[in-house]
C-alpha cells in the first residue's frame, strides 16, 4: 500500500510541475482584465476594509490575513493541486 502511495504521488507532482508549466503561459485577456479582475480586485479590498472597520484591527493583520489566502493559492499548495484534480473532473 505504501509503495502505491509513493507512486500516486510521483504521479501527482509530475502533473503539478506539467500544469505549473502551462500556466506560466496564461495570461488574461484584456477584457478579462477590465472585467473580472478589476471588479473581483475591488471586491477583494472593499470587503478587506469592511473586516478591518468591524474588528479594527491593524494594516498587519489583514496582511497576514491575506498571506494564508495566498498561500492556499500557490501552485504547488495541496489546496491548489485539488482544485485542478476536480476541474478536470
Amino acid at each position: 500500500m505504501l509503495f502505491g502511495c509513493r507512486i500516486w504521488r510521483i504521479n501527482l507532482l509530475q502533473h503539478c510541475k506539467n500544469k505549473l508549466m502551462d500556466s506560466k503561459n496564461w495570461e488574461p485577456t484584456t477584457e478579462q482584465n477590465f472585467g473580472i479582475i478589476k471588479s473581483t480586485y475591488e471586491e477583494i479590498n472593499e470587503k478587506l476594509s469592511n473586516l478591518q472597520k468591524e474588528t479594527e484591527c491593524p494594516d498587519s493583520f489583514i496582511y497576514n490575513f491575506m498571506g494564508s489566502i495566498q498561500s492556499e493559492w500557490h501552485p504547488k499548495s495541496c489546496h491548489s493541486v485539488v482544485r485542478n484534480k476536480k476541474r478536470k473532473n
